[in-house]
């Protein structure tokens, strides 16, 4: 078998972004069918079953995605050993999952008012493929292969759109399952492409399911355990929430198309971090300047996305979405300092993986839910759904707060070094829009914080 060699942080991060473009535009043009054709309340309605199957997704796979990227990149396991244990961990998922989806169908608890039994089970169907993907691509980054673990989310994310193109614009469905049975398909597609990948070129022996693996991954996965579930930005949980204290659903969409819009400021942050953590887990001593920089590139660079949305979005959102969605502007408004700062929030996020301290992410991730839920539930009575995004906003701060309180006592460095951008900087962003080749010609060691 064929094997690749893992590139280096600054070409693995640069290709990584283009996949996440790519990824993303999908997601949009997906977003904007979606909207189109099924206005707020039908956005409305999809939001809360994916997030409800987001958080049910989160339950099930326990943070072992995360166990196989730090596993693997720190020599605790071989990729065989955790493509193993990923098995059997799936193998249990699909239990619980069937046993939950019998409970929801059957007695129909408050939480899925808004969800006929058809959206339930097409949303859960793709829950176990998503884990299989998502655990796969764990293994990619514990190897070093960040870069093509976010392929996954391209081709995900083209085969789902073509998928809705052909069903709702070209065959006119215009049911909402429609949405989900195109999910399914572009899941599906991208963990064939993830077991390809991993089968061809990694040469690795393919699954070894061993329980003492299995039960080491488990006890150090269930550390982040907290932190992924109670994390309120992962899946926007509030959206859950909203309808049992808000019946108004084209509002609930309203918000959940904000939030969606709002998220693609993470481009930056969320890909540099994937690609940061299992450099941090073989190097946490050298780490802090790395982490300092790429704090500085990312809040720059979505200080100046925040700035274009604030600008731009009260004309674009109706244009693009439809008038209908004009209600979302506001509500973007309110989030987006917010989302500024969780941008950065989301690069200590890695930090902390990659320095083995899933506890401390689980700490500030119930700190900054609870915030979320309290000013939810007083404020989203009293002044509707911008009690919501008020509540997202405040959750935002908080959690920048303390994640850059520890990264700083950790590292020794100060606000302004982690915030402010600096000449070195500017030029390596020069050098890497002029060749990608000359990315390496500022030395990662100058100016330490």
């Amino acid at each position: 078998m064929k094997k690749t060699t893992p590139r280096s942080f600054k070409k693995q991060s640069a290709i990584s972004i283009v996949y996440h473009i790519a990824a993303l535009l999908f997601a949009f043009l997906s977003q904007i069918v979606i909207a189109r054709v099924f206005g707020p309340e039908g956005r409305g309605i999809f939001a809360n079953a994916y997030m409800l199957a987001g958080v049910l997704e989160l339950l099930l796979s326990s943070g072992h995605a995360l166990t196989n990227a730090y596993f693997v990149a720190s020599g605790k396991q071989r990729a065989s050993e955790a493509a193993g244990s990923s098995i059997i961990g799936l193998a249990m998922s699909v239990l619980l999952l069937s046993g939950f989806t019998f409970y929801v169908i059957h007695w129909r608890p408050s939480f899925v008012v808004l969800l006929s039994n058809s959206i339930i089970l097409l949303a859960f169907a793709a829950i176990p493929i998503r884990l299989l993907a998502e655990q796969l691509n764990g293994i990619q980054r514990g190897l070093g292969h960040a870069d093509l673990a976010y392929m996954y989310y391209g081709i995900a994310g083209l085969s789902r759109l073509l998928s809705l193109v052909i069903f709702c614009l070209l065959l006119s469905w215009d049911r909402l399952e429609t949405v989900f049975v195109a999910g399914l398909i572009g899941v599906s597609v991208g963990a064939l492409f993830a077991l390809w990948f991993l089968r061809h070129y990694l040469a690795f022996s393919w699954l070894k399911p061993r329980p003492k693996a299995f039960i080491q991954s488990m006890g150090y996965s269930l550390k982040f355990f907290g932190g992924k579930i109670s994390s309120p930005m992962e899946w926007q949980i509030d959206i859950i929430i909203i309808p049992l204290i808000l019946s108004d659903v084209a509002s609930l969409g309203n918000y959940a198309q904000g939030f969606a819009i709002l998220n693609q400021m993470l481009l930056l942050p969320v890909v540099l971090g994937y690609v940061l953590m299992p450099r941090v887990a073989k190097n946490a001593n050298e780490s802090d300047y790395l982490t300092a920089r790429v704090c500085r590139l990312v809040f720059t660079f979505s200080a100046c996305m925040g700035i274009a949305i604030l600008l731009l979005a009260k004309p674009v959102v109706p244009l693009v979405f439809g008038k209908d969605f004009s209600a979302a502007v506001p509500l973007m408004w309110i989030m987006l300092a917010g989302m500024v700062f969780r941008s950065v929030s989301k690069i200590l996020y890695y930090y902390c993986q990659g320095a083995g301290m899933p506890m401390t992410i689980t700490v500030v991730s119930f700190i900054s839910l609870g915030a979320m839920l309290t000013i939810d539930i007083i404020l989203i009575p009293i002044i509707g759904i911008k009690g919501a995004a008020i509540g997202t906003l405040c959750s935002c701060f908080v959690e920048f707060l303390i994640f850059s309180s520890i990264f700083l006592r950790n590292s020794g460095a100060t606000l302004g070094q982690m915030l402010l951008l600096r000449r070195t900087d500017v030029q390596l962003l020069a050098n890497t829009f002029r060749n990608l080749k000359y990315m390496a010609q500022i030395p990662d060691q100058t100016e330490p914080p």
